[in-house]
Formats: structure tokens, C-alpha cells, sequence
């Protein structure tokens, strides 16, 4: 299993919102996405809020959705805490895996608080317990997807709530998914209401592929850093910020586009940057998520570099900026210097940087 995604949104603003997700919106009066430090999980930090309200003869949709290559599995987790005032026709999607539009499988929950698995809308199972309501579990959902030798797990708090092997797990037909859309909309006729909000924290997304990260990796929590002093290394040259000091130039949140940046058009260039120093725990991922961007026709890709020990190392993965700003993800589940496991003592003496590699 490879790790793809993950945030804990403390470091987001909803102005965020378009550069983090390949898509999202709110539709309807009252439709909101948010994130905010009320909505986190964590006396510090932030968490991410869907909200929808509605009066008759009206509807709305909230969503996020982040799109991936296709994949035949897929394993996700979050904190969500149920709405305290679920009513009226409202569908929660807390997970759906889609591929070219269509919905392949689907964890959903009920406005009562219980969880449910569809296939392309039809019920597949239920569960019988019901979340807490105002209060945050950590909910797992893994998905081996195939017309016939498929298989679906739920977890909750890391207690097994659905699972089952040898079933069909898509709804087109096909042993894949590419898109992976979190959110929920409501309808009303001519009299009720509908609505209701969500609240979500500490996200991962996985796949099948690979071995460094094995199975659901229960209840776990991102640590969301932004650069607090210069590395060793500024080859790409900064506008912004302190003079001087290129850490200053992209440690804003929100990510204030053109204001500041650090940019080069040179191959090989690379900056390193030094973090705040993070607690003992265990690791399963370091991950740099740079807001970036490239302004000519070229095709170009963007690799981590790191500086550890005295050496200089680049992550395997790498990404490619668009015309417009996004942020990109590069997981790095062990440490490029040596292909070891991440420890919170390797990670605390490492510089972290981006490098151009094409």
C-alpha cells in the first residue's frame, strides 16, 4: 500500500480551497465549506466543515474531490464527527470512489449516525451502531474493487463495523477507481427541510501498490509544519518576504500566490529549508506539499531534496506543476538518504527542500 494523500487542514484557509482538492463547491443559499480551528478535533490545529441548509422546493451540495490515476484499491481514513442536527433528505458521503464520473463503490451514513456501504447508490450493508453524535471517530474504509472477488472493510476506532470478501464492490463494471469525493447534498419537496453539517479532521488516502505502508493504518494524526529558518542550500531565487531569508517567502497561510515565492528556472537548482522539530511518535510518512506553479510552455517536474548528515538525497517521487497554483503532494514513506524507515530524530536533524529535476 502506498500512501497518496493526507492533511490535517491546520495550515488552510478557505481561500485554500480550489489549490488543495481538484475540485470542490457548495452549492445552494445557505452551502458552505469551511476550515476553521473550531471544527478540529485537537485543541490546537484546524478541521474542515461542510455545512447545507435548505427550506422546500430547493437542494444543495457541498463536496470536495481529489483525483488520482486508477487504481484497482483503495484504503481511507478520517476523523468525523456526525452532525448534532441531522434532518430531512440528506445523503452523507463520507467516501466515494468514482471512475470517470460514475460511482464505483461508496461508505455513506445515515442521518441517524450509522454507517453503510452502496454500490453505485444500491445498499450493499448496514451497520447496526450509530456514531457518536458531537463527538469525533476515526472511520476507515478499504476497498479491493472487482465484479466478483471484490472485498470492503470498515473500521471504526479501530474496531472492525463492515466488512466482506468475494462480493462485487463496482458499480460499472470495471476493477478500478481514479476519484475519491467527500460531501453530502440534501433535497425537499414542497414541505420539510433538509440538511445538516459535517466536520472532518486528520485525512489519509492510500493504494494498493507498494509495500511501506500495509493495510488501514488506524487512528493517526498529520503534523502540519511550515518552514521556520534557511537551510543549507538557495539556489532558486526569492521575491518577498525578508530579505535574505527564503524560508519567509513561502511560509504564509493562506498561500498568498505571487506576494512571495522562492523560483527558478535553472535544472538542478534546489532550496532547503530548516522545520520546527516535531514530537516522538511513530512515523509513516514525510510529506512536503508545496504550493507551486510554472509561468512558461515547458514541461517541468518538481522532486524533493534533502540534506541530512552532510549528504544531499532526492525523493523517488515527483510532481508536476500546472499554469495555475495547487498543491502537490510528494510522500516519502522512507528516508531517500538511506531507504530506511523515518524516526523523529532523522527527520528533526533533515533539511527539507524542493529541487528541479526537469
Amino acid at each position: 500500500m502506498t500512501l497518496r494523500f493526507t492533511t490535517s487542514f491546520d495550515n488552510l484557509q478557505d481561500s485554500d480551497r480550489d489549490a488543495v482538492f481538484s475540485s470542490a463547491g457548495a452549492s445552494g443559499t445557505s452551502a458552505q465549506l469551511n476550515f476553521n480551528s473550531a471544527y478540529s478535533r485537537w485543541p490546537t490545529g484546524k478541521g474542515m466543515r461542510f455545512f447545507g441548509s435548505i427550506a422546500p422546493l430547493n437542494s444543495f451540495n457541498v463536496f470536495a474531490h481529489l483525483q488520482f490515476d486508477l487504481q484497482s484499491a483503495w484504503y481511507f481514513g478520517i476523523a468525523l464527527r456526525p452532525p448534532t442536527y441531522p434532518f430531512g433528505n440528506t445523503i452523507y458521503e463520507i467516501c466515494t470512489l468514482q471512475d470517470g464520473g460514475s460511482n464505483v463503490f461508496e461508505l455513506r451514513m445515515g442521518p441517524a449516525g450509522v454507517l453503510y456501504v452502496t454500490r453505485n447508490g444500491t445498499v450493499v450493508d448496514t451497520g447496526s451502531a450509530q456514531l457518536s453524535t458531537g463527538q469525533f471517530s476515526f472511520v476507515e474504509f478499504g476497498v479491493v474493487i472487482h465484479p466478483t472477488a471484490g472485498s470492503y472493510t470498515v473500521r471504526v476506532n479501530g474496531a472492525n463495523y463492515l466488512n466482506a470478501s468475494g462480493v462485487n464492490t463496482t458499480g460499472t463494471g470495471n476493477p478500478r477507481a481514479n476519484l475519491i469525493r467527500v460531501g453530502f447534498s440534501g433535497s425537499v419537496g414542497t414541505s420539510g427541510s433538509a440538511g445538516g453539517e459535517l466536520w472532518f479532521d486528520d485525512w489519509y488516502i492510500a493504494d494498493g501498490t507498494g509495500s511501506g505502508v500495509n493495510g488501514l493504518l488506524g487512528d493517526c494524526r498529520p503534523i502540519e509544519l511550515l518552514p521556520n529558518a534557511n537551510g543549507s542550500f538557495s539556489d532558486w531565487t526569492q521575491t518577498g518576504g525578508t530579505g535574505g531569508s527564503p524560508y519567509t517567502a513561502v511560509n504564509d497561510t493562506p498561500n498568498n500566490g505571487d506576494t512571495s515565492y522562492l523560483a527558478s528556472g535553472t535544472l538542478n537548482a534546489r532550496t532547503t529549508l530548516r522545520y520546527p522539530a516535531i514530537p516522538a511518535g511513530v512515523l509513516k510518512a514525510v510529506v512536503l506539499s508545496p504550493f507551486i506553479r510554472k509561468d512558461d510552455a515547458n514541461s517541468h517536474r518538481i522532486a524533493v531534496r534533502t540534506y541530512e548528515s552532510g549528504a544531499e538525497s532526492t525523493s523517488t517521487q515527483q510532481v508536476q506543476p500546472a499554469t495555475s497554483y495547487g498543491m502537490q503532494q510528494i510522500v516519502m514513506e522512507t528516508d531517500p538518504l538511506d531507504g530506511t524507515a523515518w524516526t523523529t530524530t532523522k527527520v528533526n536533524n533533515t533539511e527539507f527542500g524542493i529541487v528541479l529535476a526537469t
